[in-house]
Order: C-alpha cells, then sequence, then structure tokens
C-alpha cells in the first residue's frame, strides 16, 4: 500500500479518535441511561425464531379514537412506539435488528398486551434510529392481543 495519502500537512500530533470531549455524546449517552433507569418498564421482546430477551423500553401511544354513533366515543389502542436502548436488544455482543413478526409484551395496567412489530399504516419501515448517536431504537408495533395478567406461583 503506497503510504503517500497521508503527505498533507496536517495539525501535528493527529488526536485520539476518542478523546471524551464529545459534550453532546457523552450528555446523550446520559440522557439515555437515565431515561433507561426511571422513565422506562419491563418488557419481553420475543424474536420470530422464539428468543425471549427481557430488556425495558419507553412507551409512545398511538390511540385510534372510534365515534359509536351515539354521540360519545371510545379510544382503542392500536399502535405503539417502543424506544428500546440499543445495549438492551443484544445477542452475544451484538445489536439485533428488529424484524417484522417480533413480538414485544408487557404489562401496561392489569392486563398483558402483545403487540406485532410492524409498520405503520401507509409505511414502510418498521424501526428507526430515535437518535444521532443510535443508542435508541424508535420500534413501530401493532397491538395484536390482550390477556389477563395472571401472577406466577410463589
Amino acid at each position: 500500500m503506497d503510504p503517500s495519502y497521508l503527505d498533507f500537512d496536517f495539525p501535528q500530533p493527529i488526536p485520539a479518535p476518542s478523546t471524551g470531549r464529545n459534550f453532546l455524546r457523552t450528555s446523550l449517552a446520559w440522557l439515555t441511561q437515565t431515561l433507561h433507569d426511571n422513565a422506562s418498564e419491563d418488557v419481553i421482546y420475543v424474536q420470530t425464531n422464539g428468543n425471549r430477551i427481557a430488556c425495558r423500553a419507553m412507551f409512545g401511544n398511538k390511540l385510534l379514537h372510534l365515534d359509536d354513533q351515539a354521540g360519545g366515543f371510545r379510544i382503542e389502542l392500536t399502535d405503539m412506539d417502543f424506544l428500546i436502548a440499543a445495549s438492551d436488544l443484544t445477542n452475544g455482543g451484538s445489536v439485533l435488528e428488529p424484524l417484522r413478526g417480533d413480538l414485544i409484551v408487557c404489562t401496561i395496567g392489569i392486563n398483558v398486551e402483545i403487540f406485532e412489530v410492524a409498520p405503520y399504516s401507509g409505511e414502510e419501515t418498521i424501526w428507526r434510529w430515535a437518535d444521532p448517536h443510535e443508542s435508541m431504537m424508535r420500534i413501530r408495533t401493532k397491538h395484536v392481543e390482550t390477556d389477563a395478567y395472571v401472577p406466577a406461583a410463589p
């Protein structure tokens, strides 16, 4: 390999790749950890292959308001975004990419709610990074089932 590509005037010494002086990255890491610790709830992420991962997620509701044709309305839980730290959704040290058909199981009130990873109507994407440093995933889901919560036997 020809090292001539290094022949240019660059201030010396060349700084180390990570000096810890990136205030925004450091602050975002702190914020992600704070949200994880204080504003998230336990969920179980179930991959289509049956692998289960216990992690924490922040909920972002999308509710559907339905007219009952009698002057009132009812609200149904239909779609939900889950924000999950990439460090929580790993297998063998590698971050797992959410796939269509995966499930997220959580307890809301007295019910166990099951959501399937799926795009919203008219959209293609099922997940995206929620921040520029790729530390938090925003996963789109559709509500598929409600079960009564049954506590585990002692």
